[in-house]
């Protein structure tokens, strides 16, 4: 299916497919606005994966789930955030050695995937964070600046992998390390418990904060 459709006729078509079935979205626009439709009007029936990001194409995958399961959100939360950490890991990696092409298709998922993440937070996690404790909405505030600075340091990363700028994509990255390593911690250490006890999720063992 052409990306260049609306999400509404996109959202029909995954809509029809049976248990198991995919669709495969190609196209020049990033696929942000149908992922994030799928992530707040179809949480648990779908799930995606980017198969290819490129200045030119994006390859977009969205199987429909046989069953329609429970997904515990805090679990799903934590395993994102070990899922941008090794993003981040291997860009970083590649352009230790120079290898800026292959790392151009790791900064566009890095892009997307993160894009999504945060702006799940800033409309489902945070105001539920709030709702429950309202003392905390300026700690909220502070982790939402935080967010529009990692916007700009990943911004700025892109900009230096174009230019094929090596000292500046790992100059940015070491940016990004300092703002959103603390970032991902606070809200693991502080909302998620908060969050997981308010939505009597399972408990979990505490994983590691994500270290950058």
């Amino acid at each position: 299916l052409d990306a260049s459709a609306s999400v509404a006729q996109l959202v029909t078509r995954l809509d029809e497919l049976p248990a198991e079935g995919v669709l495969e979205v190609r196209g020049e626009h990033d696929p942000m606005g149908l992922v994030h439709v799928l992530q707040l009007e179809r949480a648990n029936v779908f799930d995606w994966r980017l198969q290819q990001t490129s200045p030119d194409e994006f390859i977009l995958e969205i199987r429909r789930r046989r069953h329609r399961a429970h997904v515990d959100m805090i679990a799903m939360l934590e395993e994102e955030h070990r899922h941008l950490d090794n993003l981040v890991a291997q860009l970083e990696a590649r352009a230790n050695v120079g290898m800026l092409g292959m790392g151009r298709c790791t900064y566009d998922e890095l892009r997307i995937e993160l894009e999504r993440h945060l702006d799940f937070e800033e409309q489902v996690v945070f105001p539920a964070y709030v709702a429950v404790v309202p003392i905390e909405e300026g700690r909220v505030r502070a982790l939402a600046s935080e967010k529009a600075v990692v916007r700009r340091i990943l911004r700025d990363v892109g900009v230096s992998l174009s230019a094929g700028d090596r000292t500046g994509v790992l100059s940015g990255l070491s940016d990004l390390h300092e703002v959103l390593g603390p970032h991902l911690a606070t809200e693991e250490r502080t909302i998620f418990p908060v969050l997981s006890r308010s939505l009597g999720a399972p408990s979990h063992p505490a994983s590691p904060p994500a270290s950058r």
